[in-house]
């Protein structure tokens, strides 16, 4: 009886285990932008698992009703990071509903600029025109130039006629990162410029997310950490990209060509 007694002691004494953290990932599944949802869900899980972290992913619909979605993860306290994406980031009223939650945006999106918020895209950001709507773009410009928008299917879907430059910090996955992603669920799309994006933050925020329980220690976490990815060293310097690469695609169908 008195061993029974110590082990349950013991047990009593010893500390809680921690949750494994948890980020959301806000982004379009659904309606007309519901290919960026699928293009960087699953690269942004294999990044974590890539990372070795044990960090969970809650995949969140945006493609309406973004504020309260968006609300509703402020609301969930396990939530310590969010990763965003999507025509939608460029309503204030969106990124704001997270109240300071560290926020991780693949691209530029038009987003507002906040404190809590990092933009995976270069700081000179008049070099990439803001184009946010795929109905509200009229091409009155051979030598159009754009940044996340036109690096969508669908776009090259509305506009056949049309060979815009897309400027964006992504590469292509190359053969190798497709088949991982692509190998990682069932019907996964294959994998565009905004998935290698989504891979590198998974990497990013599996090594910053290590040892935290706040959302003020990951905000600190964010802020700090760097790593090397698929697209090259990853650090924030007043929420942008710091030396983030620049890139540039012809579109030509649905086909994204390098620009040298």
């Amino acid at each position: 009886m008195a061993a029974l007694a110590a082990v349950l002691l013991l047990a009593a004494c010893a500390p809680a285990r921690q949750p494994p953290p948890r980020v959301a990932l806000l982004a379009p599944f659904e309606g007309r932008y519901r290919e960026i949802g699928y293009d960087v869900l699953y690269a942004l899980r294999l990044g974590l698992a890539d990372s070795g972290s044990d960090v969970i992913v809650n995949a969140v619909d945006i493609s309406r009703e973004a504020d309260l979605r968006a609300s509703a993860v402020a609301n969930d306290p396990a939530i310590l990071a969010v990763i965003a994406a999507g025509p939608q980031l460029s309503d204030t009223a969106v990124l704001g509903a997270l109240h300071g939650i560290p926020t991780i945006v693949l691209g530029d999106w038009d987003a507002p600029h906040d404190p809590a918020i990092f933009f995976m895209a270069p700081s000179q950001t008049s070099t990439i025109p803001a184009v946010v709507a795929l109905d509200t773009y009229h091409w009155d410009d051979d030598d159009a130039r754009g940044g996340d928008v036109f690096a969508l299917r669908e776009f090259a879907r509305l506009n056949p006629n049309a060979d815009p430059e897309v400027i964006i910090s992504a590469a292509l996955p190359d053969e190798a990162l497709s088949q991982r992603i692509q190998a990682s669920g069932l019907f996964v799309p294959e994998p565009r410029l905004h998935a290698s994006l989504a891979y590198d933050a998974g990497l990013f925020l599996g090594g910053a997310l290590t040892g935290v329980h706040t959302r003020t220690d990951a905000l600190d976490a964010v802020s700090r950490h760097e790593t090397t990815g698929y697209n090259g060293t990853l650090t924030f310097d007043h929420g942008w990209w710091r030396d983030a690469p620049i890139r540039r695609y012809q579109i030509s169908g649905e086909m994204l060509t390098p620009v040298d």
